[in-house]
């Protein structure tokens, strides 16, 4: 949501691609399907907020002479307006702009995430390993005893 609605002088690139990996940070290896569900939502929820972005912009760009405070529904009357005239005519077309434009973020994100799910996935095997070493060494497990 910040990515999407960082003024255009921001790069939001990076904060795009830290988000997208995010959910693999704190993913277990079981739960790889929901980080990627959670990030899939994260690229729509940012998507949508470039659209109400540029379509406020476009809006605000339709106020000609600023806006009275003295006229205030009027003015935020042409806002809207505006801003939907924008959604009307560019916000579909908007989102392959958005996707092209911003394709070495995404890859940077989706790179992200393939490491840290599989930094995530070999801490787990290392884990179990570990885990399975530990119960053989006990002196009362099956697999202690006849090797003894």
């Amino acid at each position: 949501l910040v990515a999407g609605l960082t003024p255009a002088t921001w790069p939001d690139g990076p904060v795009l691609a830290v988000a997208l990996a995010l959910p693999f940070a704190v993913a277990a290896p079981r739960q790889l399907g929901a980080a990627l569900g959670r990030s899939v939502g994260v690229l729509v929820v940012w998507l949508a907020a470039e659209v109400v972005s540029s379509a406020l912009s476009a809006g605000w760009d339709a106020l000609q002479g600023g806006l009275d405070p003295h006229r205030l529904g009027d003015g935020l009357a042409a806002v809207g307006r505006g801003a939907w005239g924008f959604v009307e005519a560019e916000g579909v077309d908007a989102v392959p702009g958005l996707l092209r434009d911003n394709t070495p973020w995404l890859v940077v994100g989706l790179v992200a995430a393939l490491v840290l799910g599989s930094v995530q996935a070999v801490r787990a095997i290392r884990a179990a390993r570990l885990a399975r070493a530990a119960r053989a060494s006990q002196p009362d497990h099956p697999q202690a005893t006849a090797t003894a």
